[in-house]
C-alpha cells in the first residue's frame, strides 16, 4: 500500500476478509483507504478502525 500511496492510487478491499476484526486492524495499520464489510459487521469494524486510527495517531505524536 506504500507504493499505491506514493503514486496516488486509492486502495480498498472488498469481501469477507474486511469483516474480520484482526484483518481490518491489519489493513488500517498498512494504510488502506477503505474496507467493504458484511452488514452484520459494520459496527464492530467501524469501532476497530476508529480505535486503530487513534492508536496510530497517538503513536505518531509520541514520537515527536
Amino acid at each position: 500500500m506504500k507504493i499505491c500511496r506514493k503514486y496516488g492510487v486509492y486502495t480498498s478491499l472488498c469481501g469477507q476478509a474486511g469483516s474480520t476484526l484482526d484483518y481490518a486492524e491489519l489493513l488500517v495499520k498498512l494504510g488502506i483507504d477503505s474496507i467493504s464489510v458484511n452488514v452484520d459487521a459494520i459496527e464492530l469494524v467501524r469501532e476497530t478502525v476508529t480505535r486503530m486510527e487513534k492508536k496510530l495517531l497517538l503513536d505518531k505524536i509520541r514520537k515527536l
